[in-house]
């Protein structure tokens, strides 16, 4: 793309700026600057921010923004956006095993016993020495008589608020990684690759929710990440940078536990 590098430096130096001078001016960061003057695009985010830099550099320069972004097109491929594929929404249930059943049964037994030793201990305690057991408070021993209904019923249903424990576990644990990225504000350009291979690529609009499926590893990267809330599985991360910083970030199903505690989650 022979011709705008050159024309910009120019005019910047005839305006005695420096890429400091421009990227307080501009708010574009000034190694963004100096791509464009070198014609390196290929460090820049995409073809929506480098025709927004170059019109924005031309008007601080007061030279043709449309010259420029027409050079641009005519000379550079335009890379179309890919279309997302329908993805299925995350849902917990999808973690529920055999082994998790397995689990929650010897939890259930281990709770069942644990309260039955604790019932044991308060009777212990009420019938101290030199009391009369037959004028103790009836606490229910008789529910554990063999053969009664409740008894059959100790075994098989635990307490609700020991099922409500073991569902949020099962929450926390996942089989695959599930991104969702939803833009606030701004628009946002984004791209996601799901284990090696480019899944999801656009520019984003205010309102918009992407949902994004990976067997091992997932690495997006935000064009304005001030404008995107992520979330991964059902853990919150809200925004991961400023306004207009561009960042990259990847998670993997077997450390995201550690890479989630390295961003402070």
């Amino acid at each position: 793309m022979v011709g705008i590098g050159e024309k910009l430096k120019e005019a910047r130096l005839k305006k005695n700026l420096t890429l400091t001078d421009v990227e307080n001016i501009t708010k574009i960061r000034a190694r963004y600057i100096q791509a464009l003057e070198e014609e390196n695009f290929k460090i820049l985010p995409g073809n929506v921010y480098i025709k927004g830099f170059l019109k924005t550099y031309a008007k601080l320069l007061e030279l043709d923004e449309k010259e420029l972004i027409a050079a641009y097109e005519e000379t550079e491929p335009q890379v179309e956006e890919i279309q997302p594929q329908p993805i299925k929404k995350y849902s917990p249930e999808q973690n529920q095993g055999p082994n998790r059943k397995y689990i929650k049964l010897i939890l259930g037994i281990i709770a069942i016993a644990t309260l039955l030793g604790l019932q044991k201990l308060y009777v212990s305690f009420n019938e101290g020495p030199g009391q009369d057991p037959s004028k103790q408070p009836n606490i229910g021993i008789e529910n554990n008589i063999p053969g009664s209904d409740n008894e059959q019923n100790n075994g098989n249903e635990l307490p609700s608020d020991f099922e409500d424990e073991q569902n949020s576990e099962e929450e926390q644990i996942l089989d695959k990684l599930v991104l969702t990225i939803e833009i606030l504000d701004q628009n946002c350009w984004v791209r996601v690759y799901g284990d090696g291979e480019i899944v999801y690529e656009k520019t984003m609009a205010q309102g918009e929710t992407a949902v994004i499926e990976a067997e091992e590893k997932i690495t997006f990267t935000l064009g304005n990440a001030g404008a995107a809330k992520i979330q991964l599985g059902n853990k919150e991360l809200g925004t991961l940078g400023n306004k207009g910083q561009v960042i990259t970030q990847s998670f993997t199903l077997e450390n995201y536990e550690e890479e989630l505690a390295q961003l402070g989650f």
